[in-house]
């Protein structure tokens, strides 16, 4: 067994009789025993407002809410704590520097190449003088490629533009260094500029989160997701009219820990509800945020499997003979369904009928 699995409880649920294999961890991580702990303790001895008084209890919540600020601050190597600003999730700490609205500013996308990866010899023609600002991802949620950011802020510092990166897929994966990457913004998924009362729970669960990582090295999470990914889309790709988007991984091309997919004449939505209820494996299926991308892969949606680093080999193996019963049942069904269709009416009185309205909630 994985080292670190028994230090998340959830992992060991029972989904629809089977063994829960969880593999949605791009949009939702589990959190271990250790950050629960930390949590509960906060809202059972200490939960209160922070900058609020000096009676106990809030300066006790005070210092627990600043010191996960210090321990981000040093996990991400920024110069100092005055530097991390926790807003309610990532999307909306980037929308806060979105201005084109308001200010008239163009904005420009990067399509991708035939490999499906970002454009950048495109990305290096739409920088100029006038470019303001540069969003980009380290590391894309639906590709799983990774965009050289060293160079991306060369590059766009030498226009004068300042660099916002999306770092929700890097920070929990690798070790990420804000003074050396020399970005200007960096966003990552935990917690407008902590007006009111801040998440302050989720700050200190924040801080418990980064003690617990630290604890285990981000360096050899880094390199277990490395291996695990080429597993992943090695083991993928074998499987006949499934498409994963994003490039193969290679010595040079180095994929996260995830594949997009999409299987043909199987909608992303059904393939998910198939393997949630007949397998336990929960993925996720839709846009993931990302509907200008999907427009670029000419696709509506995909279906998406996730890992982490306490993801194995053998859950893997679980998901890949899944997913070839799952695409096995739809075809089974599409041409029970078909022959059905084709006899008369009278027949469809018969307990054919309800086979066949069974299998039309899954076409």
């Amino acid at each position: 067994m994985h080292a670190n699995r028994p230090d998340f409880p959830i992992l060991h649920e029972v989904v629809n009789g089977f063994n829960l294999v969880y593999l949605d961890n791009a949009a939702t991580s589990q959190k271990p025993s250790a950050v629960l702990k930390v949590l509960n303790e906060y809202y059972e001895s200490y939960n209160s407002n922070v900058h609020r008084g000096v009676r106990y209890l809030s300066a006790k919540a005070t210092d627990a809410y600043e010191e996960a600020r210090t321990k981000v601050a040093n996990f991400v190597n920024a110069m100092g704590c005055k530097e991390i600003v926790f807003t309610r999730y990532a999307t909306e700490a980037v929308n806060l520097q979105i201005v084109a609205k308001k200010t008239g500013a163009v904005l420009k996308y990067v399509g991708l190449t035939k490999e499906e990866v970002p454009d950048l010899d495109q990305f290096k023609g739409l920088l100029s003088k006038k470019t303001k600002l540069v969003v980009a991802h380290h590391i894309s949620n639906v590709l799983g490629s990774v965009l050289p950011i060293d160079e991306i802020m060369v590059w766009s510092h030498n226009v004068g533009a300042k660099v916002l990166v999306d770092a929700c897929q890097i920070v929990p994966h690798m070790v990420v260094d804000v003074q050396k990457l020399d970005v200007d913004f960096l966003v990552a998924s935990s917690q407008r500029f902590e007006a009111g009362t801040p998440a302050i729970g989720e700050a200190v669960g924040l801080g418990a989160a980064i003690d617990y990582l630290s604890s285990i090295d981000m360096q050899w999470i880094h390199n277990y997701e490395k291996e695990l990914s080429n597993y992943l889309y090695y083991c993928f790709s074998s499987i006949p009219n499934l498409h994963i988007h994003g490039p193969a991984p290679s010595e040079t091309i180095h994929r996260a820990a995830l594949c997009s997919f999409n299987v043909e004449n199987i909608h992303p939505t059904d393939i998910a509800m198939i393997l949630d209820e007949q397998h336990g494996v929960a993925i996720r299926s839709g846009h993931h945020w990302a509907q200008p991308l999907h427009r670029a892969l000419g696709v509506n949606s995909s279906a998406r499997a996730s890992l982490y680093f306490y993801k194995t080999k053998e859950e893997v193996d679980v998901f890949i003979q899944a997913q070839k019963d799952t695409i096995y049942f739809f075809a089974s069904s599409v041409s029970y369904l078909h022959f059905v269709l084709a006899l008369p009416l009278a027949i469809m009185s018969s307990p054919f009928a309800c086979k066949c309205e069974l299998l039309a909630k899954y076409i």
